[in-house]
């Protein structure tokens, strides 16, 4: 067989560690039910270490929509909490 034949059938079968950490993170957290911050994830640190700028510039606007995300229901809830406050009789705590 050539060298060439081997060379091609070598990266066939070669182990991606990318792929590996991302796979079990991903079971890690569906088993345990864990809730993983974005910033916490593996693709998350592996975009902005080797990821290009597009991509990092990406992750940059999910993160920021999902923060505004976050305060917008804390802002509902806070305002929900408050309105039940209001609407209880006076005699009951």
């Amino acid at each position: 067989m050539s060298w060439k034949y081997w060379q091609q059938r070598s990266s066939l079968y070669q182990f991606n560690k990318v792929a590996f950490k991302s796979s079990g993170e991903q079971v890690f957290d569906q088993m345990f039910g864990f809730n993983r911050p974005l910033t916490d994830t593996f693709q998350y640190v592996n975009t902005m270490a080797n990821g290009g700028l597009a991509e990092r510039l990406a992750l940059r606007e999910i993160l920021m929509t999902s923060a505004e995300h976050t305060a917008v229901i804390h802002l509902i809830q806070t305002v929900w909490t408050t309105l039940l406050m209001l609407q209880r009789p006076a005699g009951r705590s």
